[in-house]
């Protein structure tokens, strides 16, 4: 479906769905969420029998300026195969079972992505204080037909054209051998924090303090 749209900004997009959703009394929302911009929901069929939730998903934005600022939203449902997958897992377990193909494949796909978050925040995958060193089991190739095995975490403004930066500070990762390098999120992903070595206070030997030498002769 295309997009359709409203001068009628809502200030809470969730609600807004949620009651366009429900006008009309064909449909119940019984689970729903918001991510950036993306709004999901399990909609159930009402007077259908067997009882029927499917999965919803729509996109909005808000787009022009001034008077002709607009609320933009492009509806869809999970038997078209959308390529968002960020539906909270209330609005997943809300769901009833469906025969549709390109659900199915909607449904492990928001699966997938919960897994993957779920092992990079076991990971600390971005979450790395700046100054932790990490290091791969298996050295990491570069384009320069270099290697490395251990990186020092730093982070940096990007430029963005050029004047400007970016706001938010993004992870790079400083190499042994000093050059500053990024690496892609599979290869975070299979990076170990390297623990410091505890640091053994060496006292001194006082065995002998206050002992003297007999004399020899």
């Amino acid at each position: 479906m295309g997009w359709t749209g409203t001068y009628n900004i809502p200030q809470d997009r969730a609600a807004y769905m949620r009651d366009q959703l429900e006008q009309g009394g064909n449909f119940k929302v019984v689970a729903q969420n918001m991510h950036g911009g993306t709004y999901y929901a399990a909609v159930e069929k009402i007077g259908v029998s067997p009882r029927e939730v499917f999965a919803f998903i729509a996109r909005t934005e808000v787009k022009g300026k001034g008077y002709n600022r607009m609320f933009m939203v492009k509806e869809m449902d999970e038997t078209v195969g959308p390529y968002y997958w960020d539906a909270s897992q209330a609005v997943m377990n809300a769901l009833t079972p469906t025969t549709y193909e390109h659900a199915i494949e909607w449904r492990k796909k928001v699966a997938e992505r919960r897994a993957t978050k779920k092992r990079k925040a076991a990971a600390g995958v971005g979450k790395w204080p700046e100054g932790t060193v990490l290091r791969s089991e298996e050295p990491v190739s570069f384009t320069d037909k270099t290697i490395a095995d251990r990186f020092t975490v730093e982070y940096h403004r990007k430029r963005v054209g050029r004047y400007r930066q970016t706001k938010n500070p993004v992870i790079m990762f400083r190499r042994d051998d000093g050059l500053l390098c990024t690496l892609r999120r599979a290869i975070q992903e299979r990076l170990i924090e390297v623990k410091p070595e505890p640091k053994v206070e060496v006292q001194p030997d006082r065995g002998l303090q206050g002992y003297s030498m007999p004399a020899m002769f």
